[in-house]
């Protein structure tokens, strides 16, 4: 029996000329790939256009360092108002008392008061006007052992802080070591 000689489809023989091209393809790619670099004035480029079609107001900047930009007009500022607009100052002051007097032991505070007969009632005065500030004030004792009351006097200087025990009732500090902390914040 004779045999016919073999001879491919047309098919086979375009799928391995496309194989062959993309094989040749992906060769000539990775070749250009691993070859090619971007320097700056290309990457400036490539940034530039993409600023120009994602955002046509923007423009890239020449500054080299964030530092040396100073084109923004409103840099300075935040809403329209100057950044020491934004300042706090934070006043506080360390107290210990007894039924008698207060002291002042730590802090910026310019002094402390037993205020009047009323148990518990302390006096903290403070050099600059505190009247639109807010008051934080915390037992020394820790440990939940009652609570305290701070407010603003009629002073613009001066705030109270009373201290009541776990029934409610006004507690005096005991002396050394005893007492509260305050922060005011403006």
């Amino acid at each position: 029996m004779k045999r016919d000689k073999w001879h491919p489809s047309s098919g086979t023989v375009f799928g391995l000329i496309a194989i062959v091209i993309a094989l040749a393809g992906t060769a000539v790619a990775r070749q250009t790939a691993s070859t090619s670099t971007v320097g700056a004035k290309g990457v400036k480029k490539i940034a530039a256009k993409q600023v120009r079609l994602l955002a046509p107001s923007l423009s890239v900047a020449s500054a080299k360092t964030a530092a040396s930009a100073t084109t923004a007009a409103d840099a300075a500022q935040l809403g329209g108002v100057a950044a020491s607009g934004y300042q706090r100052t934070v006043r506080w002051a360390e107290v210990e008392g007894d039924a008698l007097t207060a002291t002042v032991v730590n802090g910026n505070a310019t002094g402390a008061l037993k205020a009047g007969g009323t148990p518990g009632l302390y006096q903290v005065n403070f050099a600059p006007d505190i009247s639109n500030c807010a008051i934080v004030a915390t037992d020394k004792r820790g440990g939940g052992e009652g609570e305290l009351n701070a407010r603003h006097l009629s002073s613009t200087t001066s705030l109270t802080v009373q201290h009541f025990d776990s029934t409610g009732a006004g507690e005096n500090y005991s002396g050394t070591g005893d007492g509260f902390f305050v922060a005011v914040f403006c």
